[in-house]
């Protein structure tokens, strides 16, 4: 799974933000958010678009169908 871990590490320099800024704006654990950007946990369609909101992108921007 690195390549969504690329991708987030992307997004998140480019929003000049770190992991603890994702998950307080959706009010969950940073370890949850840990798991999601290192592709341990893949979450819900509604965090998943939240997630891509926060970003400002689609979520098949991180989330590619293979």
């Amino acid at each position: 799974m690195k390549e969504i871990r690329t991708i987030f590490h992307t997004l998140l320099l480019q929003k000049g933000v770190r992991q603890q800024d994702l998950a307080n704006y959706l009010n969950l654990d940073k370890s949850y958010i840990s798991r999601v950007v290192n592709g341990i946990y893949e979450p819900d369609l509604t965090t998943k678009l939240k997630i891509a909101s926060f970003f400002g992108v689609d979520t098949s921007v991180i989330w590619r169908k293979k």
